[in-house]
Protein backbone atom coordinates (compact mmCIF):
# COMPACT_ATOMS: atom_id res chain seq x y z
CA UNK A 1 0.00 0.00 0.00
CA UNK A 2 1.20 3.64 -0.99
CA UNK A 3 1.75 5.75 1.93
CA UNK A 4 -0.67 8.63 0.31
CA UNK A 5 -3.02 6.62 0.94
CA UNK A 6 -3.46 6.77 4.61
CA UNK A 7 -5.15 10.63 3.74
CA UNK A 8 -8.51 9.73 3.68
CA UNK A 9 -7.93 7.06 6.61
CA UNK A 10 -8.45 7.70 10.55
CA UNK A 11 -5.26 5.95 12.44
CA UNK A 12 -4.90 4.82 15.85
CA UNK A 13 -0.79 5.47 16.73
CA UNK A 14 0.87 5.03 20.14
CA UNK A 15 2.12 8.19 22.44
CA UNK A 16 5.50 9.49 20.69
CA UNK A 17 7.35 8.94 24.07
CA UNK A 18 6.91 5.53 23.58
CA UNK A 19 8.86 5.24 20.45
CA UNK A 20 10.12 8.32 19.30
CA UNK A 21 12.04 7.40 15.84
CA UNK A 22 9.49 4.93 14.63
CA UNK A 23 6.91 8.00 15.40
CA UNK A 24 8.99 10.54 13.63
CA UNK A 25 9.48 8.31 11.00
CA UNK A 26 5.73 7.59 10.61
CA UNK A 27 4.93 11.74 10.34
CA UNK A 28 8.02 12.27 8.17
CA UNK A 29 6.51 9.38 5.59
CA UNK A 30 3.17 10.84 5.79
CA UNK A 31 5.11 15.05 5.47
CA UNK A 32 7.32 13.32 2.53
CA UNK A 33 3.76 12.32 0.56
CA UNK A 34 2.56 15.61 1.65
CA UNK A 35 -0.23 14.29 3.46
CA UNK A 36 -1.40 14.32 7.23
CA UNK A 37 -2.23 11.88 9.46
CA UNK A 38 -5.90 11.89 11.30
CA UNK A 39 -4.62 10.28 14.29
CA UNK A 40 -8.47 9.50 15.49
CA UNK A 41 -7.40 7.58 18.75
CA UNK A 42 -3.63 7.06 21.03
CA UNK A 43 -2.96 3.52 22.46
CA UNK A 44 0.25 2.60 23.76
CA UNK A 45 -1.01 -1.48 24.25
CA UNK A 46 -0.11 -3.33 21.13
CA UNK A 47 -3.06 -5.68 22.12
CA UNK A 48 -5.64 -2.41 22.49
CA UNK A 49 -4.48 -1.29 19.02
CA UNK A 50 -4.99 -4.86 17.65
CA UNK A 51 -8.54 -5.13 19.24
CA UNK A 52 -9.65 -1.14 17.81
CA UNK A 53 -8.19 -1.79 14.18
CA UNK A 54 -10.21 -5.18 14.45
CA UNK A 55 -13.83 -3.09 15.34
CA UNK A 56 -13.14 0.54 14.03
CA UNK A 57 -12.50 1.73 10.71
CA UNK A 58 -8.89 2.78 12.25
CA UNK A 59 -5.32 2.41 10.62
CA UNK A 60 -2.93 1.05 13.31
CA UNK A 61 0.85 1.04 12.85
CA UNK A 62 3.50 -2.01 13.69
CA UNK A 63 6.44 -3.83 12.70
CA UNK A 64 6.34 -6.69 10.96
CA UNK A 65 7.45 -8.25 13.63
CA UNK A 66 5.21 -7.03 15.96
CA UNK A 67 1.71 -7.46 13.49
CA UNK A 68 3.02 -10.89 12.82
CA UNK A 69 3.32 -11.71 16.91
CA UNK A 70 -0.18 -10.31 17.02
CA UNK A 71 -1.82 -12.46 14.64
CA UNK A 72 -2.18 -9.47 12.59
CA UNK A 73 -3.39 -10.42 9.46
CA UNK A 74 -3.68 -13.90 10.23
CA UNK A 75 -7.05 -16.31 9.50
CA UNK A 76 -8.84 -15.56 12.62
CA UNK A 77 -7.72 -11.62 13.15
CA UNK A 78 -10.02 -8.94 12.19
CA UNK A 79 -6.85 -6.58 11.24
CA UNK A 80 -5.07 -6.54 7.61
CA UNK A 81 -1.74 -6.31 7.79
CA UNK A 82 0.09 -4.43 5.18
CA UNK A 83 3.57 -2.94 3.91
CA UNK A 84 3.86 0.46 3.32
CA UNK A 85 5.38 1.84 0.34
CA UNK A 86 6.22 4.92 -1.71
CA UNK A 87 7.96 5.73 1.06
CA UNK A 88 8.57 3.06 3.43
CA UNK A 89 9.55 4.43 6.82
CA UNK A 90 12.50 3.94 8.35
CA UNK A 91 14.39 4.06 11.64
CA UNK A 92 17.95 5.47 11.76
CA UNK A 93 20.30 2.59 13.91
CA UNK A 94 22.87 3.29 15.71
CA UNK A 95 25.75 0.93 17.11
CA UNK A 96 28.00 2.29 19.65
CA UNK A 97 30.96 -0.40 20.90
CA UNK A 98 34.34 1.20 22.60
CA UNK A 99 37.42 1.13 20.23
CA UNK A 100 39.85 -0.61 22.22
CA UNK A 101 38.22 -3.70 23.12
CA UNK A 102 38.11 -6.44 20.35
CA UNK A 103 34.65 -8.55 20.66
CA UNK A 104 34.08 -10.57 17.24
CA UNK A 105 30.23 -10.04 18.09
CA UNK A 106 30.07 -6.07 17.28
CA UNK A 107 31.93 -7.30 13.46
CA UNK A 108 29.38 -10.00 12.90
CA UNK A 109 26.44 -7.48 14.48
CA UNK A 110 27.38 -4.92 11.61
CA UNK A 111 27.63 -7.44 8.76
CA UNK A 112 24.48 -8.22 9.98
CA UNK A 113 23.27 -4.41 9.15
CA UNK A 114 21.71 -3.85 5.13
CA UNK A 115 22.43 -0.52 4.58
CA UNK A 116 24.58 0.84 1.85
CA UNK A 117 25.34 4.17 3.83
CA UNK A 118 26.11 2.85 7.53
CA UNK A 119 29.00 4.57 8.79
CA UNK A 120 31.69 2.76 11.18
CA UNK A 121 32.86 4.61 14.00
CA UNK A 122 34.33 3.36 17.27
CA UNK A 123 34.41 5.42 19.80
Amino acid sequence: MRFAELAEQRCVLFAREQCPAMYDSIFRAAADNRIGLDVAQTADDPGATAHMVSVRPFVGFASLPRAQSMNMGGPDSGAVAVKLLDPVPTLDLFAVWRAEETNPAVGLFLDTIDAPHAQRVAV
